[in-house]
């Protein structure tokens, strides 16, 4: 009777191991197949929209007809402070040009105005690409558009053409030497940059 007792517990035992090692071979061939599935989604959605989140369009003449003059744009959120506020909502246009290079607007509360920025203040635009590398610019002051200095335009190209996350931060330097403002805003996944450059040409 022992005997048959200690056979059905190493049964017992054994069948719950097995149900356990099968449940952990189950879950993993399900998050293999969650992966690939995931990257078969991705790489049908880059054929379906190659350039992403980036849009390519037609400057017009004052008669409000398209030019062969192009631009890329796309609008991404995130968060600015001073010292009237912290972290609130923030609206954000990237625009780019072959003449140009990449413009900033910034729409404080997302409201519909760009927020004009003083051309005796500075602007540090801080940078991180998708290996989180990490670089400091200069903005060029233009007011309500500003842009990168020109010797830094094929920089921000080639990490906006990598793809991945792209994070940027801002800082509004007064000609007292404080911060005034500083912006947060993050492109989730850059992916597309690099194809809308080529409608461009």
């Amino acid at each position: 009777m022992k005997k048959l007792f200690i056979l059905v517990s190493a049964a017992i035992l054994f069948a719950a191991c097995y149900a356990e090692e099968s449940k952990a071979r189950y879950e993993k061939l399900a998050a293999e197949d969650a992966v690939k599935e995931e990257a078969k989604k991705a790489e049908l959605l880059k054929e379906l929209n190659p350039s992403g989140i980036w849009t390519v369009g037609n400057f017009n003449d004052r008669f409000g007809n398209k030019t062969e003059d192009k631009f890329i744009i796309c609008q991404v959120n995130g968060t600015f402070s001073n010292s009237a506020t912290k972290n609130s909502p923030l609206k954000v246009y990237l625009i780019y040009t072959k003449g140009s290079g990449l413009g900033i607007e910034l729409y404080e509360y997302a409201g519909n105005n760009p927020e004009k920025i003083l051309d005796f203040d500075k602007m540090t635009i801080y940078v991180q690409d998708k290996d989180k590398n990490q670089y400091t610019f200069e903005g060029n002051i233009q007011g309500q558009r500003n842009y990168f200095k020109n010797t830094k335009s094929a920089k921000i190209e080639n990490i906006l053409s990598a793809g991945g996350t792209v994070k940027f931060r801002i800082d509004i330097e007064s000609r007292r030497g404080s911060i005034d403002s500083s912006y947060a805003f993050d492109i989730i996944d850059a992916r597309g940059f690099d194809v809308a450059l080529t409608e461009l040409k």
